[in-house]
């Protein structure tokens, strides 16, 4: 069995480029051959089975350059509607496709989509080829919304075991290392890039966690959060967060990790608890790492979050607050669960699909 894996691919770090690494390591680790189709990069041209596009990859570009020779027997594909033209034309050539959707903005992009994606992505829906893959219930409800049929849906969650989660500090910049031995309590958040919303707000809600930083300041004066961001983007609007800082005067208990971070694990070990402040999501990788590392977890309620997860209302900056503060001070009766919370690794699920629709 040979799976093509279509998708971004480290760095940048974000859940689904971290996600098609790990499946493609645990691949190979299993002794399955695993192809991974990413933008180019010239970093990855000698890392086995991966094939930056020469350009930036679009589905006609691929298509083009390695579709017709493609050698996988199953192409799973973690890009969205807009590949449906190019994995119709791959069913129509015997090959089986597995599509994941990672967002609950499913609904938002299939609108936003083409036509021909759209007429594409009926054809595939109806075709006994196709599986398809949902991160959490509220995605597999969108999908069913748009006619898949809800049999050949699965959920499965993201999250796979790295392998090598590591508590160490080696792999931190010396600035970071710094922080963290001189700031307690440290909490930690994390965005793969800035990206705010239709109504302007900010989607992982970091401007919630500066306020927060600044509301909590008052009962532990030694706070330190820690903002890893891999993919900053929005310039103007990190200027204003920046300006945020010190206009909260929190400036000496903030740390921006702006630059690739390979291995996350060594944060959140770090951290007296992981922050998940967004309004819209997924199942975040993120928060059931931390959890797999025993580290408590504030998330906003805005998405189903794993078992032991402390809940705050989305966009709830006061009691987001008051959320943390319960968890720092030892207040909250969920800490006391963390050891024995099961936070499950879906590789072997992903794996018994592959070998279903083998044999449909």
């Amino acid at each position: 069995m040979t799976v093509a894996l279509i998708g971004p691919y480290p760095p940048p770090y974000g859940g689904v480029s971290v996600h098609i690494r790990r499946l493609h390591h645990q691949l190979a680790a299993n002794g399955i051959r695993s192809l991974v189709y990413c933008q180019p990069q010239p970093s990855l041209a000698l890392e086995p089975g991966i094939v930056p596009a020469r350009r930036r990859l679009t589905w006609k570009r691929w298509l083009l350059e390695n579709g017709w020779r493609c050698p996988a027997s199953i192409i799973h594909c973690h890009d969205g509607w807009d590949w449906s033209p190019a994995l119709w034309l791959m069913v129509r050539a015997g090959k089986l496709v597995v599509m994941t959707f990672h967002d609950e903005m499913t609904l938002q992009k299939w609108e936003a989509s083409s036509p021909l994606s759209r007429f594409a992505a009926r054809k595939l829906m109806r075709s006994r080829r196709v599986s398809w893959v949902a991160v959490s219930e509220p995605v597999k409800v969108q999908l069913e919304s748009l006619n898949t049929p809800a049999g050949r849906i699965s959920v499965i969650p993201a999250f796979i075991r790295s392998g090598d989660h590591v508590a160490g500090i080696s792999d931190l910049p010396r600035a970071v290392n710094t922080f963290l031995a001189s700031h307690s309590p440290i909490v930690s958040t994390y965005g793969s890039k800035l990206i705010l919303d239709l109504l302007g707000n900010d989607v992982y809600g970091f401007d919630l966690c500066l306020e927060m930083t600044h509301d909590l300041k008052r009962h532990f004066p030694q706070i330190g959060i820690l903002i890893l961001l891999p993919d900053i983007r929005l310039i103007e609007y990190f200027a204003e967060l920046q300006q945020r800082v010190v206009g909260l005067g929190i400036k000496d208990n903030v740390c921006f990790l702006t630059g690739p971070t390979e291995n996350a694990g060594s944060i959140w070990c770090r951290s007296n608890v992981f922050v998940r402040a967004t309004n819209t999501d997924g199942d975040a990788i993120s928060v059931r790492e931390a959890l797999s590392l025993h580290v408590p977890v504030v998330a906003s309620d805005a998405s189903p979050r794993p078992e032991g997860v402390v809940l705050f209302r989305s966009r709830d900056q006061a009691d987001l607050t008051e959320s943390v503060r319960r968890v720092l001070a030892g207040q909250d009766t969920t800490l006391s669960r963390l050891s024995d919370i099961e936070v499950n690794d879906n590789f072997e699920a992903l794996c018994e699909l592959y070998r279903h629709i083998r044999v449909l």
